[in-house]
């Protein structure tokens, strides 16, 4: 690449931090709060998590431009495959809430449930074991999600011929067909 284009990349990137820093001098911070949650993208087979973020992270904000730009604080960015850090097929990693992700209350949607419930209901998916919460006053809380051991009675749905599975937790017990 050549020192124009380095010049011109390097230009684009200080336009970019001078508008957010104008647009944190802007954003109004009155009314009510919600809580915003993003949910990392698997961009290039594989998740970031670190002691900020990790695949669900919400912020509680009183708007979703202004969870947009605190989202930054925690190193959640929405230019991933632009800037060249995220998997071009895959997406970028992380992409910006609207007013609609804005809840009252920590929920998040449950995939054995098929519904919204509360983070601290939600059992741990093969994916998902926890969610961090940044609050507004600057505190950070980490909610581990509930294992199959905290599941008080399995109600079990048949998958197909492959088992079945519990509609709370989401364990699978095999059919005897599928075991052979």
């Amino acid at each position: 690449m050549n020192l124009e284009k380095q010049k011109e990349m390097a230009k684009d990137k200080l336009n970019k931090i001078e508008k957010k820093l104008e647009e944190k001098k802007t954003i109004s911070r009155k009314g009510e709060t919600r809580f915003y949650h993003f949910r990392q993208n698997n961009s290039g087979g594989y998740f970031d998590e670190n002691n900020n973020v990790c695949i669900n992270v919400f912020i509680e904000a009183h708007s979703d431009s202004e969870a947009n730009l605190l989202a930054d604080n925690f190193g959640i960015y929405f230019d991933g495959c632009e800037q060249g850090i995220d998997c071009s097929c895959c997406g970028d990693r992380w992409y910006p809430v609207d007013k609609s992700d804005g809840e009252k209350e920590l929920v998040i949607f449950d995939n054995n449930s098929e519904k919204k419930v509360d983070i601290k209901k939600v059992f741990a998916s093969m994916y998902s074991d926890k969610c961090i919460i940044h609050y507004l006053d600057g505190r950070k809380e980490i909610i581990n999600f509930k294992t199959e051991d905290d599941c008080k009675k399995h109600i079990w749905k048949q998958q197909y011929t492959v088992g079945k599975k519990c509609i709370i937790c989401g364990k699978w017990k095999k059919s005897r067909k599928a075991r052979r």
